[in-house]
């Protein structure tokens, strides 16, 4: 287990899955021996944005109830990278009014967000639509009032897939512009380097990020 400072400078609880592949998961808990352990202070206020790296191991996993009742926070942004959201891992963030699912997202366990009450905005990034428990991940009072934001193109098949319906409406994001700008970065430079939700990453990291003003495929 270890520490590292989020974006926002907030201390948040990792540990290694593999060293081999140099992996690790948010927070501690696990469910099969039914840990629960919050991955930053309960009492953390504000925007929280899960690093894509941490210590130089990539976060691919959140742990089992690592935020329940984090009260106080008021957006997530989960990072690339990033598989599943498990049970309960938000369940009574009273007041999230917002969050982020990267692509990369397959699977949201049930009660994922259940208690978040103030919940109205919900990006997924993922332009193929995985099911979910229906009024389970998201009850049906927090479905009926939040808007979902999805990839260029997909708003009817999402609406179409379980667990996905019946938001109160549904906003496509804009395509990925400019792609002839996009270069295959070979060399690391001195400026910082983020990937397209405006998470700064380091070299570890693979994919399309922006530095300078313009954009990269780093491999």
């Amino acid at each position: 287990m270890f520490t590292a400072k989020t974006i926002e400078g907030i201390d948040m609880t990792f540990k290694v899955i593999s060293e081999a592949n140099k992996t690790c998961q948010v927070g501690v808990g696990d469910a099969a021996t039914n840990v629960r352990e919050n991955a930053v202070d309960a009492t953390t206020e504000g925007k929280l944005t899960i690093p894509v790296t941490a210590n130089g191991y990539q976060v691919t996993e959140l742990a089992f109830f690592a935020f329940q009742s984090c009260s106080k926070l008021t957006e997530i942004v989960i990072p690339e990278g990033v598989t599943a959201v498990p049970t309960n891992c938000f369940n009574t963030c009273k007041s999230l009014t917002e969050v982020t699912l990267p692509s990369t997202c397959t699977s949201i366990g049930s009660s994922a967000f259940a208690g978040t009450n103030a919940l109205t905005k919900v990006t997924t990034l993922n332009p193929v639509p995985y099911e979910i428990t229906p009024y389970s991940t998201f009850s049906y009072m927090i479905v009926l009032r939040t808007d979902l934001y999805v990839p260029h193109g997909t708003s009817e098949a999402y609406k179409a897939t379980t667990g996905w319906t019946g938001f109160r409406a549904y906003y496509e994001l804009d395509p990925i512009s400019a792609v002839d700008d996009v270069k295959v970065a070979t060399t690391a430079t001195q400026a910082q380097r983020y990937n397209l939700m405006g998470q700064p990453v380091d070299d570890s990291y693979q994919g399309i990020v922006i530095q300078g003003g313009k954009k990269f495929i780093q491999k």
